[in-house]
């Protein structure tokens, strides 16, 4: 079985006041951690970023 890492659209505008109060203050550093582990087995990793106005 083949495994990938799956970053969806991680924007700066999860720090927006607009958005209100973070639930998860730590995901960037969750993401990285994850990221981190999966270069370091040569695991695919895909990132998938929506762009918009």
């Amino acid at each position: 079985m083949k495994r990938a890492l799956l970053i969806i659209d991680v924007q700066k505008t999860f720090a927006h006041p607009q958005w209100g109060k973070r639930n998860n203050p730590d995901a960037e550093e969750n993401i990285k951690q994850l990221l981190d582990e999966c270069r370091e087995k040569d695991e695919e990793i895909i990132f998938i970023t929506h762009v918009s106005k």
